[in-house]
């Protein structure tokens, strides 16, 4: 039988506890290699806001609007792709030849002299498709379908197209598969295209353009250029959205 103690009673222990634990995950987050990430990638480089990619090629952070963010929706995709990069092995395994090439990284371009690095998610060496995951709410998930990946997703998926061609692979197709977070797996849906060495090239041709801007004219003038982008998922045009 358990007791409680007048120690216990009035600090509420149960309640420390859980709040440890909060920590223990929010600190496990903060030093994933994603989070601490600087150096810009090509999830970012397709960004179609000139403001947000002027801001990310200098590895600056977002502001905030004074809600604490943790980060758990994007952890929840980063455990999904854990799991996968596990399971692929298995499938691999059980092929003549191995079919899947998971967590490949690739260098997608050069910026401002630097190579930018990308790690796809899987790449089909028989068909020749490049596989990118994306676990995303029931809402994201309607509009992909709707209107298709947007332009950040599919330039992203070409970048990783592009660095698996130039490590001598036959690239044929990019594809976006868009994993439910809060529906059930039949609700998933895989975008497809013909891959295009093209939009890559122009999407690494932007970001040295912009960031010679940068360079010259510094990062308040050149974001004064451009416009607020409108997108709802912006951190720097639309900073104050939870």
């Amino acid at each position: 039988m358990t007791t409680t103690t007048a120690k216990d009673a009035i600090i509420n222990l149960p309640e420390v506890v859980a709040e440890e634990l909060l920590w223990m995950i929010r600190q496990g987050m903060a030093m994933h290699p994603r989070s601490l990430q600087k150096a810009i990638g090509a999830s970012s480089l397709g960004n179609p806001c000139s403001i947000a990619l002027a801001h990310d090629l200098l590895g600056d952070r977002p502001p905030g609007n004074g809600v604490s963010r943790t980060g758990w929706l994007a952890q929840i995709g980063t455990c999904v792709h854990a799991w996968i990069e596990r399971i692929f092995p298995l499938i691999n395994d059980g092929q003549f030849q191995k079919r899947f090439l998971i967590e490949q990284e690739v260098t997608v371009g050069v910026v401002g002299g630097i190579p930018i690095l990308g790690h796809l998610d899987a790449f089909d060496i028989d068909t020749g498709i490049v596989i990118d995951w994306k676990v995303v709410s029931a809402a994201r998930l309607d509009l992909f379908r709707k209107q298709g990946p947007g332009e950040t997703y599919r330039r992203q998926a070409h970048l990783y197209g592009y660095g698996l061609a130039q490590a001598g692979h036959l690239v044929k197709y990019v594809m976006i598969y868009f994993l439910p977070r809060e529906r059930e797996l039949d609700s998933a849906y895989a975008w497809a295209e013909p891959y295009s060495e093209q939009v890559a090239l122009d999407t690494i041709s932007r970001a040295n353009g912009l960031l010679d801007l940068v360079n010259s004219w510094g990062i308040e003038q050149v974001t004064n250029l451009y416009p607020k982008c409108g997108q709802r998922y912006c951190r720097w045009c639309q900073p104050f959205f939870i």
